[in-house]
């Protein structure tokens, strides 16, 4: 969060307006305190340096994991999501967890700004899937951030944006349209992909999603 501290820095100079600077000014530190993703040149350094910020994380050291309550995961799993919107420069989404039917990890609802995942997942032994599903779901959360925002994501992604624009406008569900078509669907692989690389990288194993 900024504190926009206006009005001992704006003394004008003789022949200066002081309705401009002081426009100026605030219009300065406004750009300023937006997200952007001025940390990454390409989507694959987005994802090498959110599972290197999420590798360092102390849940995730050898005998932790099984010492948090369920709380304590829940609040990992908003830390972790915002590793990721820091990385890619988005403002991070409300995350929560509830019970889901035991098929669905979790989902990401735009509309709503927020990503739900199911609370079974944070009673398995090891954080693999619950690191996979927020990781996919944060995905998500970027896919749509770049396509509002695509003048605000790395070239390789704006390549991307038009496919996934269409595929949001034609979600295929998977209880309406089919598994198949649900899977195979382009937000769908690329969200399965970065999780994947994000629990590789971090964990040392993939998890299906």
């Amino acid at each position: 969060m900024y504190d926009l501290m206006i009005g001992h820095n704006l003394k004008p100079r003789e022949g200066d307006n002081p309705a401009a600077m002081a426009e100026w000014s605030v219009r300065d530190l406004l750009r300023d305190s937006q997200p952007e993703a001025f940390a990454i040149r390409t989507d694959s350094e987005g994802t090498d340096n959110s599972a290197r910020a999420i590798r360092g994380m102390r849940e995730l050291r050898p005998g932790e994991w099984e010492k948090l309550t369920i709380k304590e995961k829940s609040e990992w799993l908003i830390k972790v999501h915002q590793h990721v919107a820091e990385q890619y420069g988005f403002r991070p989404y409300t995350v929560g967890v509830q019970r889901l039917p035991a098929n669905i990890g979790g989902f990401f609802n735009a509309a709503l700004r927020v990503i739900v995942l199911n609370e079974s997942i944070l009673k398995d032994a090891t954080p693999a899937r619950a690191l996979n599903a927020i990781t996919h779901e944060s995905r998500h959360g970027f896919q749509w951030f770049a396509v509002t925002n695509p003048d605000k994501v790395s070239a390789d992604v704006r390549e991307k944006v038009a496919i996934w624009r269409d595929n949001f406008a034609n979600y295929k569900n998977p209880t309406v349209h089919g598994y198949r078509a649900y899977y195979n669907q382009p937000v769908e692989v690329d969200a399965r992909a970065f999780a994947e690389s994000i629990v590789k990288q971090t964990l040392g194993a993939g998890v299906g999603s």
